[in-house]
């Protein structure tokens, strides 16, 4: 089980923190999310007692990177967060979010020798940035179609040659045959803090609510089988989930950030409820319409040449 934030440590109810659900379920292994800025001695002493939770520290870059997206002094205390955890012996990844202003940083072998050499990481997440509400973000912080290429060669390169546990959400399609979400064989889906059931934490959309399924003597279940959900799950199989025969261009794997158009036509259904302003703005903006498709035009023309060569055998 994976917990995203804001901050997870910072969570308390009744008295009760997350660790009381770490220790509650000892059989079951969690990841979360964390900016670092919690993990004293103290708490790094109990998760090596739980020995179930791993935390993935958000850092964008070295000092100047990070303190600029996650607050002054933050990159100070993310090394004595590490420092407390490898004294105990606690397994820890980094979390790492591509835009246009840190690209240059994380290209760097010099970055990823720090992460795993200094920081002592044992794997790390790479997420490119997915812009969500307003045209500002898509056209200032989203890396570019190039740059993205760039990054999936980088990341072939950091599993291949220098032999770190690298996953790129996007650029890692092709390890996990394609998109994850829609509550998919093998694949996930996403409940945010007020409930709403969501096929992926980069897809701010929903039909329903865990309290209300609750209410009504549903299940959890019941949300994925939502035309919503069922319509994701046959765009899936009708990009290759379900015939590795047929698979189509896996380093375009997303359905929302690589596929805009297709999702707002074919996935989307009419009773889908937005999970913020933001996503409602996304659904309305011409201008994001147009940037994320221009985007996904120019992708898909500088990859599919690299998936029909590398990846299908052709000339």
């Amino acid at each position: 089980m994976v917990i995203t934030g804001g901050e997870p440590l910072l969570y308390k109810d009744s008295n009760k923190t997350l660790l009381d659900i770490w220790k509650k379920f000892p059989k079951m292994f969690f990841m979360f999310y964390t900016n670092g800025t919690l993990i004293s001695k103290e708490v790094a002493e109990k998760f090596a007692e739980l020995s179930n939770v791993s935390p993935a520290i958000s850092i964008e870059g070295f000092e100047k990177e990070t303190d600029e997206r996650r607050g002054k002094g933050v990159f100070k205390k993310i090394l004595q967060a590490t420092e407390n955890l490898k004294k105990v012996g606690v397994p820890f990844g980094v979390s790492v979010t591509a835009t246009s202003k840190n690209f240059d940083t994380i290209m760097k072998d010099e970055f990823w020798d720090f992460v795993f050499k200094e920081l002592g990481a044992t794997y790390a997440w790479i997420f490119q940035i997915m812009p969500i509400g307003c045209a500002n973000d898509a056209k200032e912080l989203m890396i570019t179609p190039e740059q993205r290429v760039k990054l999936y060669r980088k990341w072939e390169y950091l599993i291949k040659d220098k032999k770190y546990c690298v996953a790129d959400f996007w650029n890692s399609g092709i390890l996990s045959n394609g998109c994850i979400a829609y509550g998919r064989s093998s694949g996930y889906f996403y409940i945010d803090w007020n409930g709403n059931i969501m096929p992926c934490v980069f897809v701010p959309y929903y039909t329903d609510n865990v309290f209300d399924l609750y209410k009504n003597n549903k299940k959890l279940e019941d949300a994925l089988f939502s035309d919503f959900f069922k319509k994701g799950r046959k765009w899936q199989d009708g990009y290759g989930y379900d015939d590795s025969l047929k698979k189509k261009n896996w380093l375009m794997p997303c359905s929302i950030r690589d596929h805009w158009i297709n999702f707002k036509g074919s996935i989307m259904t009419k009773n889908v409820k937005t999970e913020d302003l933001p996503a409602a703005q996304t659904i309305k903006s011409e201008e994001y319409s147009k940037i994320l498709e221009d985007f996904d035009k120019e992708l898909e023309k500088l990859t599919q040449p690299i998936w029909d060569k590398e990846f299908l055998g052709k000339r």
